[in-house]
């Protein structure tokens, strides 16, 4: 479509069980999805936008423009004495609930109307509060962040203005759609003076319906002081629509800009502002959009600030380097640089090393071994006979080991493994005792030892923890 669209990522239009989706890129529709079924409810609703959201790419977010028409959507013509905006919407917001023709909460938007044609006035746009919260929800679900959902009557005026028609002239657009057939009446400016809507289609025995319909509404529009200038067609065979009907009345029948196109209404509502009195969708829902933008611009800001410190980082290098090259003794001074800067790297090595062994015999540590040596005394009861001591540091912990022997009586020998724990476990050594030892020994008095006249040897082996 050739109108020029504003920077929305994606439109859909959901017009009477039929749903378009499509994607806009520098503000050219430049792909697109129909559904294959009517979308009938809410559930079809949420079908059939993840559906378009493979079919689009739109998993990755976006915004979102919305042409919607349903059964539930009313429209309603008030007669209004001029007023401000703002004591305007707080007169409709008091007649809202009067007009609406559904039970719950409802939302609105609405278009002003003032003109030397029409007089002054509002056309009420109402549709349920909770249908929109739910189209709300499911776009945001699916990653998308709707900014503008406006109605099919204010779409359909606002095109008009591709035409550059005279703000004087009087036109009836004929709106096409699989189930039903609007009619429009407007001006040249895209105000709307007159809505209805047929609820058939117009092919096959209907054609002769539709043209009794659009009879009447011309004589309507007569009998108002007004006289419809042309006929715009829109829709799926608009073309065949205008050769069957265009030779039945006195004012030319026209395809409309763009008519045909599958996406003909996802792609108008995509090139309206989002600030619009029509727009269903509220404010701080659109905000929310706006701050996701600055969010993805800040983000692409300081990601393009590192490229550019990156850049200029390299750039000095280069100019350093390519000095250097150039001149010998900036060659030279940048080589006994990098000698001297290899000489401290060294030292600082060495002074680590160092460090770390000095840490490891400090005097609280190093002390250890003969702390341990002296209080063995302490540690191996006089049941026990102790030939070998000795504790040595693997870099982690002071491992020690004691070899002796003790009396072969089964009485005396646990009695003997029982101190050697308890006094290794205990205060300051907190040892740990490998449990190889014990069973070595034990084995030992299950061989006969323990009936042998002579001593049991033994091997204690473990870590201590200071």
């Amino acid at each position: 479509m050739g109108n020029a669209m504003t920077n929305t990522h994606f439109a859909i239009s959901w017009i009477y069980e039929e749903f378009r989706a499509c994607r806009i890129q520098h503000g050219q529709l430049v792909a697109q999805w129909i559904a294959p079924m009517p979308v009938t409810n809410l559930l079809d609703f949420n079908v059939a936008l993840v559906q378009a959201s493979e079919a689009l790419g739109m998993f990755n977010g976006g915004t979102l423009a919305i042409a919607y028409e349903a059964d539930e959507h009313a429209h309603k013509y008030l007669d209004l004495p001029a007023m401000s905006q703002r004591d305007l919407e707080r007169h409709l917001e008091l007649r809202v609930d009067q007009e609406k023709p559904f039970d719950g909460e409802a939302a609105w938007s609405y278009r002003i109307l003032n003109s030397q044609q029409h007089g002054h006035g509002a056309l009420l746009h109402t549709m349920p509060a909770r249908i929109l919260n739910a189209i709300i929800r499911i776009c945001h679900e699916n990653q998308l962040t709707p900014v503008r959902m406006v109605p099919l009557t204010d779409i359909m005026a606002q095109s008009l203005i591709t035409h550059q028609l005279p703000a004087t002239d009087v036109v009836l657009v004929v709106a096409l759609f699989d189930s039903r057939v609007e009619l429009v009446v407007t001006t040249g400016t895209g105000e709307a003076m007159f809505v209805r809507e047929l609820s058939y289609h117009w092919q096959t025995d209907n054609l002769g319906r539709l043209q009794l319909d659009i009879e009447r509404t011309l004589l309507y529009v007569k009998q108002r002081q007004h006289t419809v200038g042309r006929i715009l067609v829109i829709g799926r065979q608009a073309r065949t629509a205008i050769t069957q009907i265009a030779g039945h009345f006195a004012v030319p029948v026209e395809l409309a800009n763009d008519g045909e196109h599958d996406c003909f209404w996802a792609g108008a509502v995509a090139a309206l502002p989002n600030e619009t009195t029509t727009n269903l969708i509220p404010k701080s829902v659109r905000r929310s959009a706006n701050s996701k933008q600055f969010l993805r611009a800040a983000t692409w800001i300081a990601a393009a600030s590192v490229l550019c410190a990156v850049a200029i980082t390299g750039w000095v290098e280069y100019l350093l380097w390519n000095a250097s090259r150039t001149d010998p003794q900036r060659l030279q001074r940048a080589v006994d640089l990098r000698e001297t800067r290899d000489v401290y790297v060294n030292r600082i090595a060495d002074l680590d090393a160092k460090r770390a062994e000095l840490q490891r015999l400090s005097p609280d540590r190093r002390s250890i071994p003969a702390q341990f040596i002296a209080r063995l005394g302490e540690i191996v009861p006089e049941t026990a006979l102790l030939q070998r001591a000795s504790v040595s540091f693997d870099g982690q912990q002071w491992q020690f080991s004691l070899e002796g022997a003790t009396l072969p009586t089964m009485s005396d020998a646990v009695a003997t493994l029982t101190l050697i724990e308890q006094h290794l476990a205990a205060e300051p050594w907190l040892g740990t005792i490998s449990n190889q030892w014990r069973n070595q020994w034990l084995e030992q008095l299950r061989n006969g030892a323990a009936t042998d006249p002579g001593l049991v040897a033994f091997n204690v082996e473990g870590a201590l923890a200071r």
